[in-house]
Parts: C-alpha cells; structure tokens; sequence
C-alpha cells in the first residue's frame, strides 16, 4: 500500500503586476530636460496588458527549477530591467530584496521569462526602465502584510519625488 502524505502550499509566491497609480508619470522639471515621459496609451489596454504579463510571471514561478525543494523566505524582490531590441527583459538587476537569495533566484527567473514585453501600451517604452515587484509569502497574511508594506514605501518614494518619468513599475 502506497502512502501519500499531504503536503500543503508550503510558500505562496505571487507577483502582482500594476502599473504604478500615477501613469502616466509626469517627469521633475530636473528631469524634464532630456528624458520622455511614459504615456499610456489606454488604460483598459494597459490593465490587459498587466493581466498578461501576471500570467505570464506565475506560471514562470510556478515552472522554476527546485520550486520543490527550495523554499524562499518571506519578502519582496524588486527586479529591474530594460526591454531589450528583441522585446524581451534584459540587463537584469536586483533593485532590492527584503527576502534571500532563493527568492531572488526565482524572481530572476519568472522575469527572464515574462518573453517579448514590446506589446506594452506605452508610447516610448524602448527608453523605460521595468521594476518588477514579486512578493514572496508564506501565506496570505504575510502577503497582506508585504502588499501594504510595499504601498507604503513606494508612496514615500513618490511623495520624495524620485519619481522616475521613464520607468514602469509591475507591482504593488
């Protein structure tokens, strides 16, 4: 007789994908100079677009190697990016990371895989940089925890006005 034990969901990775609240970013009128500004070309285009690439970003994590065995600690990885001329994610770098290093591992992964991105709904998305957030839980009070602590610090980050005009940020 075989035995199966029951193994529950014993991380909950979820990479919620939006696009910053305050598309399009208006840029600093230091930054103004030689840099665009993001236009979203249509906001029901853009909230698709999002539902696509959360999708896409999910069944990434859900398919990335030792999903198994490797359990990530509990946090937020911030990865960013540029589109690459092919359309893809390239020149990937950890912005920051409040989990480990197997979180960060999987993140990379899952971005590295979002595929051709050049369908964003932005006029000038070539100059853009990405910012990918993916929270990593245990469960879905850790996530709640997690989503307001991100809210948080991305409104202190805006209300300092680093606001970025050529940036796109996927999360939170």
């Amino acid at each position: 007789m075989t035995r199966y034990t029951y193994k529950p969901l014993r991380h909950l990775a979820v990479p919620v994908l939006a696009l910053g609240l305050s598309l399009p970013m208006v840029a600093s009128p230091a930054l103004a100079g030689d840099q665009e500004q993001i236009e979203v070309t249509s906001k029901s285009e853009m909230k698709r677009w999002q539902d696509k690439a959360t999708r896409k970003l999910n069944n990434a994590l859900r398919q990335a190697p030792g999903r198994h065995s490797v359990v990530p600690g509990n946090g937020i990885v911030q990865i960013a990016f540029r589109m690459g001329a092919d359309g893809r994610p390239e020149q990937l770098e950890v912005h920051s990371n409040s989990a480990d290093w197997k979180a960060e591992r999987m993140a990379k992964y899952a971005v590295k895989r979002l595929g051709n991105i050049s369908d964003v709904p932005v006029g000038n998305a070539d100059g853009a940089r990405f910012v990918a957030n993916i929270i990593f839980a245990a469960d879905q009070i850790q996530h709640k925890e997690l989503k307001l602590a991100l809210a948080r610090s991305e409104r202190a980050r805006l209300a300092a006005g680093e606001a970025e005009s050529e940036t796109i940020v996927l999360g939170g």
